[in-house]
C-alpha cells in the first residue's frame, strides 16, 4: 500500500512485516508497518513505528520485531543508534537501548535468541555488535575482515554469509564473509559472481538466494544468484522480472517473496513470488 525502498523485513507467525522506508531516495523516511499476508494476497496496516527511517534491519526474537538504526533519510551522514521492539500480538512498540554504534544501510541476524548487528555505511563499515534482548544490553564482537556497507546477509546451517556492498569510498566487492558466532570467528566462502551494492539475502531449501542490487553507478540488476554451501558453488538463479535496488526479501514456506525496491528514484510498490518448484 505504502511504496517502499530500503525498508525491513520480517517474518513472524506466516507474515511479513515491511516496516519503514522511504517513498523517494531523497525524501524523509517513513514509519509505516505494512502487514503481507500471502495465502490471502493481502494487505493490512499495523501501527507505525516510533521513529521513522529507513535502511535500517530488523530480526525477530522471541515472536517480536526488533528494530534497528536506519536513517531519517537518505543521506549517509545521519545514522541513528535507535532500537524499538514491536509485538505483533498487541500491535504496540517500545523503546530498547540504544545501539552503541549508530548505523545504516547494515544487516542484522537472529541467532540463539541475540541479534548480531554487520557493518554499515562510513565508519560501521567492519564493525560487529550482539544485542540480548533478555538484558537490554549489547556487546562487541570480532571485526568483519571485509568492510562493506549496503551488503546483504542471510543466516544458513547457523552462519552467517555476508556478500555484496562496498567498502566506504571502494567499490562494489565480491569477497563473500562467512561468520561463526560459536567461536566468534571468519573465513571465506565462494566469490559473488554478480558485483553489487543494495542486494538482498535470504535462504531457501537450505540455499543462499542473492537478489538483484545496483552496480554503484546507474545500472540497476536483475541477477539472481544461488549458492550450494555443500559444494561452496554459485549458480545463476532466474532474473528477477524487474531490475531493482534498495528492496526487501523474505523466504516463507517453499516461496520467497520480493518486496518494494527502485530501479530509479521513486519507490515501487510491487510484490514478487518466487516457487522453485515451478
Amino acid at each position: 500500500p505504502v511504496p517502499a525502498l530500503s525498508a525491513a523485513a520480517s517474518v513472524v507467525e506466516g507474515r511479513i512485516y515491511l516496516i519503514g522506508g522511504a517513498k523517494n531516495r531523497y525524501d524523509p523516511a517513513h514509519a509505516a508497518v505494512q502487514i503481507y499476508d500471502p495465502a490471502a494476497d493481502a494487505w493490512a496496516q499495523g501501527a507505525d513505528m516510533p521513529t521513522p527511517r529507513s535502511y535500517l534491519a530488523s530480526s525477530v526474537v522471541n515472536g517480536k520485531i526488533y528494530v534497528f538504526g536506519g536513517s531519517p533519510a537518505w543521506s549517509l551522514a545521519l545514522q541513528l543508534p535507535t532500537v524499538e521492539v514491536y509485538d505483533p500480538a498487541t500491535d504496540r512498540w517500545e523503546e530498547r537501548a540504544d545501539m552503541p554504534t549508530p548505523r545504516s544501510g547494515f544487516s542484522t541476524q537472529a541467532i540463539d535468541g541475540k541479534v548480531y548487528a554487520f557493518g554499515g555505511d562510513q565508519a560501521c563499515a567492519c564493525s560487529v555488535e550482539v544485542y540480548d534482548p533478555a538484558t537490554d544490553r549489547w556487546e562487541k564482537r570480532s571485526d568483519m575482515p571485509t568492510p562493506r556497507g549496503k551488503g546483504a546477509s542471510a543466516l544458513l546451517d547457523g552462519k552467517v554469509y555476508l556478500s555484496g556492498g562496498y567498502p566506504p569510498g571502494g567499490d562494489s566487492t565480491p569477497i563473500v564473509d562467512v561468520y561463526d558466532p560459536a567461536t566468534d570467528s571468519w573465513s571465506q566462502a565462494a566469490d559473488l559472481p554478480t558485483l553489487g551494492v543494495d542486494r538482498a539475502s535470504c535462504v531457501l531449501a537450505g540455499q543462499l538466494y542473492t537478489i538483484s542490487g545496483w552496480d554503484g553507478g546507474s545500472k540497476f540488476r536483475r541477477e539472481v544468484d544461488r549458492y550450494d554451501p555443500a559444494a561452496n558453488v554459485w549458480q545463476r538463479g532466474p532474473d528477477l522480472p524487474r531490475a531493482r535496488a534498495s528492496h526487501a526479501v523474505a523466504s516463507l514456506g517453499d516461496r520467497i517473496y520480493v518486496l518494494g525496491g527502485a530501479a530509479s528514484r521513486t519507490a515501487q510498490g510491487d510484490v514478487w513470488e518466487y516457487d522453485p518448484a515451478r
